[in-house]
């Protein structure tokens, strides 16, 4: 019985840890897309993601889980595809570092954005706009962690 009861703890234990996502700091090669059929949203819109993972630190995100990767952009971490358009971001507390690229506009059917508590701005007064309008405290929460608070820090890295 004791045995068996090992056997079964041993394939739960497995199947919790395979299940548990593995963010990478590792470089990727760039997604393609221009494999629509793959990607599952239109060209522009993968560019778009693409170029904010680029210009803010992606490899270093918390979770860009498949980000960058030629595959379903809806199975990439914090996005969410409705009727093949990007609708939905959350990318809040994630470390995003940088600056939001002016691609980022091309995502005309947003209709959620978080990117609260992160380390990023926009110095085009049209991503601006774009930003204010999908995440009005977007801006408001951008900071780095505060150097009195140096556990945060412990927690950031």
């Amino acid at each position: 019985m004791k045995t068996m009861h090992n056997k079964v703890t041993a394939l739960f234990i497995g199947l919790i840890m395979a299940s548990i996502p593995v963010f990478s700091t590792e470089a990727r090669a760039d997604c393609d897309c221009t494999q629509t059929a793959v990607t599952g949203v239109p060209q522009i819109e993968c560019e778009a993601l693409v170029a904010l993972y680029n210009s803010t630190n992606g490899a270093g995100w918390w979770n860009n889980q498949f980000w960058n990767t030629t595959s379903y952009v809806g199975s990439w971490g914090g996005v969410l595809v409705d009727d093949g358009h990007i609708s939905r971001l959350f990318l809040g507390w994630n470390r995003l570092s940088g600056s939001i690229p002016a691609q980022f506009t091309n995502l005309v059917q947003l209709n959620y954005l978080d990117i609260g508590f992160n380390m990023i701005g926009a110095s085009n007064l049209e991503v601006n706009a774009f930003l204010d309008a999908k995440d009005p405290d977007w801006q408001s929460t951008q900071r780095p962690a505060p150097a009195a608070m140096p556990w945060l820090n412990l927690l950031l890295d």
